[in-house]
C-alpha cells in the first residue's frame, strides 16, 4: 500500500460580526489530504490431489482429483498430446472422454479426446473462484481390444482471465 501526504497551505478564516461593537474571531486550520492506493498481486496456482498417472480401463472411470486457487476470473485449459491413447507397437487410437468440474468456478462441461489435440479452454466468466476444488473423469468411448499398452499426454494449465473494463 502507498500512502502520500501533501500538506496544503494554512488558511486563515475570519469571521465579524457587526453589532454596537466589532467582534473578530480568527481560526487557523490545517488541511491534510492524501492518496491511498494498494495492490495485490494476480495469483492462479493449480495442484493434483494424487499422483498424476491416470489408468483407463473398459467400463471404468477415472478421476483426477485438483485444487486450484486463483484471485480472479480464470481459464482452465487442457490438451491432449495424442487425442486419444495410442498404442504403444501400433498407430491403434482409443478416444476416450473428460468430464470437466470445478463448481465454484461456475465450471462443468465434457469434451472427447479428439477435439483436445487444439488446447480447449474453460472459463469461469466473471467469477472469481479463489480457493476452490475440481475434478477430471476420464472414460473410454470404446472398449481396448488389442493387447498392449496404450498412452497419453494431457496437459492441464491454470491461468488468470483479463478482465476488461467497458
Amino acid at each position: 500500500m502507498d500512502i502520500r501526504y501533501t500538506k496544503v497551505p494554512r488558511r486563515l478564516c475570519a469571521t465579524f460580526l457587526c453589532a454596537n461593537a466589532l467582534s473578530v474571531q480568527v481560526y487557523a486550520t490545517d488541511d491534510l489530504s492524501m492518496t491511498v492506493s494498494g495492490h495485490i498481486e494476480s495469483m492462479c496456482y493449480l495442484t493434483l490431489e494424487q499422483e498424476s498417472a491416470v489408468t483407463l480401463r473398459n467400463n471404468n472411470l477415472s478421476r483426477v482429483d485438483l485444487e486450484l486457487y486463483c484471485n480472479q476470473p480464470m481459464s482452465l485449459g487442457i490438451q491432449s498430446h495424442n487425442g486419444g491413447i495410442k498404442h504403444d507397437s501400433s498407430d491403434l487410437l482409443s478416444p476416450y472422454s473428460v468430464k470437466v468440474s470445478v463448481p465454484k468456478a461456475l465450471i462443468k462441461s465434457e469434451i472427447k479426446s479428439p477435439d483436445l489435440q487444439q488446447i480447449h479452454y474453460f472459463d469461469s466468466g466473471q467469477t472469481i473462484p479463489y480457493s476452490a476444488s475440481g475434478q477430471l473423469t476420464f472414460e473410454l468411448q470404446e472398449p481396448l481390444v488389442v493387447a498392449g499398452v496404450y498412452r497419453d499426454t494431457v496437459t492441464v494449465s491454470l491461468a488468470p482471465r483479463l478482465i476488461l473494463s467497458p
